[in-house]
């Protein structure tokens, strides 16, 4: 790191100043290529943002592994700084390698107001990354009840699926994630699409014994009886793992 970057990570905006009418850089990354911007962002220093901003520096310069400064600060919580950022000409859409927006990101980690920021500035609440994974569904993979509410609100979809077929429900169903399941289908979402290979929300939840999950679907109306493509039913695949609370859950709903 440079002593630039270490004073945009501490919020030092004299020192940045004078270092750079000594001749500093104000881009230069470090090894992992996050630029000064890009750690001043990360930290929520918004006054080094504008300071770098105003000596020349890049507020688009992603890191090596794609994440942009609007990205870091969104993952952060940052809102301030996501607002400053775009002010100053950031994309708030850019995503990082793997496809994950900005929005993704604020919606993995529940900041509820960090999504909504990025949504009033532009950024799409719908595009998913490489792996078909949306703002919602990553929201449900976590149990951020309040991001998935947000979400909705703004517009996203609650019942596309990644790349598998896995739905929103079914994610939440397969990491028992109660109040996501209701949130979801009190939306919208269906509780009883299935994945790719067959496998309904209740079969998941049967796999990897979330018996409140379980209940939980079947009354929102889910079958508590379809089985994979292979055949195998909840029962089955819950016999399979060995989960007997799962297998009597199941048997008492029919």
């Amino acid at each position: 790191m440079t002593p630039t970057t270490v004073c945009a990570e501490l919020g030092h905006v004299d020192a940045i100043k004078v270092l750079a009418a000594l001749g500093a850089s104000v881009n230069t990354p470090a090894n992992d290529g996050c630029t000064p911007v890009f750690i001043a962002a990360d930290k929520g220093h918004v006054a080094a943002i504008k300071a770098l901003a105003a000596l020349g520096a890049s507020v688009n310069t992603p890191a090596n592994d794609g994440c942009t400064p609007v990205f870091i600060a969104a993952q952060n919580g940052h809102v301030d700084a996501i607002k400053a950022l775009a002010a100053l000409g950031a994309s708030v859409n850019t995503p990082e390698n793997d496809g994950f927006t900005p929005v993704c990101i604020a919606a993995q980690d529940g900041h509820v107001d960090a999504i909504k920021a990025l949504a009033a500035l532009g950024a799409s609440v719908n595009t998913s990354a490489n792996d078909g994974c949306t703002p919602v569904l990553v929201a449900a993979d976590k149990g951020h009840v309040a991001a998935i509410k947000a979400l909705a609100a703004l517009g996203a979809s609650v019942n596309a699926p990644a790349n598998g077929g896995f739905t929103p429900v079914y994610i939440a169903a397969q990491d028992g994630h109660v109040d996501a399941i209701k949130v979801l289908a009190a939306l919208g979402a269906s509780v009883n699409t299935p994945a790719n290979n067959g496998a309904t929300p209740v079969y998941i939840a049967a796999q990897d014994g979330h018996v409140d999950a379980i209940k939980a679907l079947a009354a929102l109306g889910a079958s508590v009886n379809t089985p994979a493509n292979n055949g195998a039913t909840p029962v089955c695949i819950a016999a399979q793992k060995g989960h007997v609370d799962a297998i009597k859950a199941l048997a008492a709903l029919g």
